[in-house]
């Protein structure tokens, strides 16, 4: 029903540092999510920078999801050592489709984040929309293990008028 469709395409989420970008709402529209919040805004995963796309009512670049939390609780013993296989792997950067520097992953903050959070201002990544055009830029800056490099930035360019999707990652120089 054309009546229950919003008035407005993308999304953009400032202080929580989330752009969803779509061409439409029907069942087969693209919509691409975007998550650029910063460790400190209550999250210290593997997953900033992190795109999923789904298309054609389908998911096409997905992210691993949460890990368990309670394994010993609702699983039995006999099945730790595969969920403890599965938790090491969405520990890992490119379970959630970003990027690692060489194989050293995104430094893990294991709760120790002791980043100010800030909800009274916006997370600081860049966001500019036009009618068919959207650029979105993210930044990580927490590092990375056992090595030198320095922020990763991704920027995505939505082209929703002709269902394409550029992203661009860069690795700079520790500071």
């Amino acid at each position: 029903n054309s009546e229950d469709v919003p008035c407005f395409k993308n999304l953009h989420l400032p202080y929580g540092g989330i752009s969803i970008l779509r061409n439409g709402w029907g069942y087969k529209s693209q919509m691409i999510y975007f998550f650029a919040a910063p460790a400190g805004r209550g999250h210290a995963g593997m997953n900033i920078n992190e795109i999923k796309v789904y298309d054609y009512g389908m998911p096409m670049l997905i992210s691993m999801g949460g890990h368990s939390y309670a394994i010993n609780t609702y699983s039995t013993e006999d099945q730790h050592s595969y969920i403890d296989d599965i938790d090491a792997y969405h520990r890992n950067s490119l379970s959630h489709n970003t990027i690692t520097a060489g194989k050293n992953q995104k430094r893990l903050l294991n709760g120790e984040n002791n980043l100010k959070i800030d909800m009274e201002n916006e997370c600081g990544y860049k966001y500019y929309e036009s009618e068919d055009l959207v650029f979105c830029e993210g930044k990580y800056a927490d590092g990375y293990l056992d090595s030198n490099a320095g922020e990763h930035k991704r920027q995505v360019i939505y082209d929703s008028e002709n269902r394409l999707i550029f992203v661009f990652d860069t690795i700079g120089s520790p500071v």
